[in-house]
């Protein structure tokens, strides 16, 4: 991710966060079809709508970045 200072991370939708029952930021991943898995991330802010996640993602996961708090009341 680019910005003033360059920040190493994948930049997602702020709306993609959720919180687990720790308290923890997690993005849903999806695995397989129709299944997904929370992972936790640490993340920097980018601006109000998007941020950089810097730890908890490899190259070529899927995040769920529309409809992820109905992923998460269904887990």
């Amino acid at each position: 991710v680019q910005t003033r200072s360059k920040v190493a991370g994948f930049a997602v939708p702020l709306a993609s966060l959720m919180k687990n029952p720790s308290n923890q930021a997690i993005v849903w991943v999806k695995t397989a079809p129709e299944k997904f898995e929370p992972r936790v991330v640490s993340t920097e802010p980018l601006d109000g709508v998007n941020v950089a996640v810097t730890s908890g993602l490899q190259p070529g996961d899927r995040v769920v970045t529309a409809g992820a708090t109905l992923v998460n009341q269904v887990r």
